[in-house]
């Protein structure tokens, strides 16, 4: 039994450790825990725990703990078992094994056990994000995570990684991207990136969704001259329900999968082919899986395609341009961090149309420049790297490639523009 003091000696360190490594706990966790000391100190003790479980026949056995705010009343009673009052922590952990049974541990004191089946990140994720808490895990392979709505800590022996949830990296999403009418909503994709990010990537399965976001897919299955496989039964992406069969059926196969605009599979173990004109103005992109999903949007602008790599990133491309990678977080407005409060009324922002010169592409251009500004903005086109010259000069500007079916600013009279008081 190791005393309370080197207990408080091993927490400190690990307290350390993390802000050496900079890692911030707060960037994960629910605000509901963040509201005062109590639910971080819970995270941190419980970490410290998973990290040093008891060794028991030369192993360290898997462990889970769940930390919320609520109480035992405030929650599904279904899946909770109480435990008594006078109940010790340590004999509580030693029933939690994290993936059967989770221990629930309130910021107001109280324990209890919640019968839930934890089988992956993503299961873990849910869990947390219905008690508004975080869960601290310990695998059968030694990884311990911190796992909230907002993110995941993992360690691996002593090396630490921060990742977003794909909640948050969802955030920059819509700026990106507008969906047709009728086309998926925002809860829809985020569904299929859940699924990606928190259930394929970290079991290192690496896939490809082709998501038509104006219709049922059969256009896009006649282009193809391999046109894969019909699953053997009816699957979605959108649906939670099915991602358990997508992630036995992804782990045995290669090529695409083809899904149309309310998440129904169509086919997978697709090929996607590329045109002349997609393979001479799409640059690779990594390995062939990435490349081939790339130029593929970029022939058909009613898609996006969603790669997961095997190695654990989850890119998402729209007209042969990567428009989200989980990793990175949402656009950065760092040029209201560079300027003087002052200049920063002098600011405004103006978005406009214009198609690309070479690979003809219709892009739409954001640019914030100062008022009576001189000078000129240099851009490239994101799909084929074709040089934009704009006039006056920026302090931060970028371009995207338009849907077809977004609504074209008529003239320069309907561009949005705001000047930014401070």
């Amino acid at each position: 039994m190791i005393s309370s003091d080197s207990q408080d000696k091993r927490l400190k360190r690990l307290v350390e450790e993390l802000s050496e490594e900079g890692v911030e706990l707060g960037n994960i966790l629910p605000a509901g825990l963040l509201k005062d000391d109590t639910g971080l100190s819970l995270v941190q003790e419980e970490l410290l725990n998973a990290l040093h479980v008891p060794k028991h026949e030369g192993r360290r056995p898997p462990y889970g703990c769940l930390i919320t705010t609520r109480v035992l009343s405030e929650v599904d009673l279904v899946h909770t078992i109480a435990l008594e009052p006078k109940g010790r922590l340590d004999e509580a952990r030693a029933i939690a094994d994290g993936r059967d049974l989770v221990l629930c541990r309130s910021t107001r004191g109280k324990i209890w056990l919640v019968n839930e089946q934890v089988m992956d990140e993503l299961s873990a994720i849910r869990l947390a994000r219905s008690f508004e808490g975080a869960m601290v895990q310990r695998l059968e392979s030694g990884i311990v995570k911190v796992i909230g709505s907002r993110g995941v800590l993992s360690s691996e022996g002593r090396d630490w990684v921060q990742r977003p949830s794909a909640t948050a990296a969802l955030a920059g999403f819509p700026s990106r991207l507008v969906m047709p009418k009728g086309g998926p909503s925002l809860e829809q994709i985020l569904a299929l990136l859940e699924l990606c990010f928190h259930r394929l990537s970290p079991l290192g399965i690496g896939a490809t969704f082709i998501l038509d976001l104006a219709g049922d897919g059969d256009e896009l299955l006649q282009t193809l001259s391999d046109a894969g496989k019909r699953p053997v039964m009816g699957l979605n992406v959108f649906d939670t329900s099915s991602h358990v069969a997508l992630r036995n059926l992804l782990a045995m196969v290669d090529g695409a999968c083809i899904a149309a605009s309310n998440g129904d599979v169509q086919r997978y173990e697709v090929k996607l082919p590329a045109s002349e004109r997609a393979q001479g103005f799409v640059s690779q992109h990594g390995g062939t899986r990435h490349t081939s999903a790339k130029r593929y949007t970029f022939d058909h602008a009613e898609v996006i395609a969603v790669v997961v790599s095997a190695d654990g990133p989850v890119t998402v491309f729209s007209d042969g341009v990567e428009l989200l990678k989980i990793d990175p977080g949402s656009r950065s407005l760092s040029w209201l961090l560079r300027e003087p409060v002052g200049e920063l009324r002098e600011m405004e922002e103006t978005t406009h149309d214009e198609e690309c010169a070479n690979c003809g592409k219709t892009l739409r251009v954001r640019v914030v420049k100062k008022h009576r500004c001189t000078g000129q903005t240099e851009l490239t086109c994101p799909i084929c790297q074709f040089p934009i010259t704009l006039p006056g000069d920026s302090v931060e500007s970028d371009a995207r490639p338009v849907k077809f079916w977004e609504q074209r600013l008529a003239d320069a009279r309907l561009a949005p523009s705001a000047a930014y008081e401070h």
